[in-house]
């Protein structure tokens, strides 16, 4: 009788799995609104002081933010990104790297699966002599 009651049970799940996945078709859907931020700070720090010599021994630290942003509608979208860190060394700055990134979707129409686009990534730190840049454009 008990092995009856498994099988029924099993019976049971199998029967709402399917009618529950069966939903709508691929072309019927439409992508929610979605909206998110995401922001961030870090620091950290390390300092050691030997008090029988007369300069500082040890002194690390570092400081880091970022900060994300997506929106995605029916007709339009974007994502924008943006990256930011200082190294510290004897209490002072002496190393940075910031980074961006955007791009942007506008869908034309409902019906017609076209869409344009556009885009750019920056990016700039201690080493380097110009601003690293990336321009994209387009439509599909």
């Amino acid at each position: 009788m008990k092995m009856v009651r498994v099988w029924v049970g099993v019976l049971v799940l199998v029967l709402i799995s399917t009618a529950t996945a069966s939903g709508i078709s691929l072309c019927d859907y439409q992508s929610p609104e979605t909206s998110l931020i995401d922001a961030g700070f870090s620091f950290s720090y390390q300092f050691y002081n030997d008090a029988m010599s007369p300069a500082v021994d040890v002194s690390t630290g570092s400081v880091g933010s970022s900060f994300d942003r997506l929106r995605d509608t029916e007709s339009v979208g974007f994502v924008a990104w943006v990256d930011g860190r200082v190294g510290i060394t004897g209490f002072f700055p002496d190393e940075w790297l910031a980074e961006g990134a955007a791009t942007f979707r506008y869908y034309v129409a409902e019906e017609m699966p076209l869409f344009g686009f556009g885009g750019f990534r920056a990016i700039t730190a201690t080493g380097q002599t110009q601003l690293g840049l990336k321009i994209v454009s387009g439509f599909g």
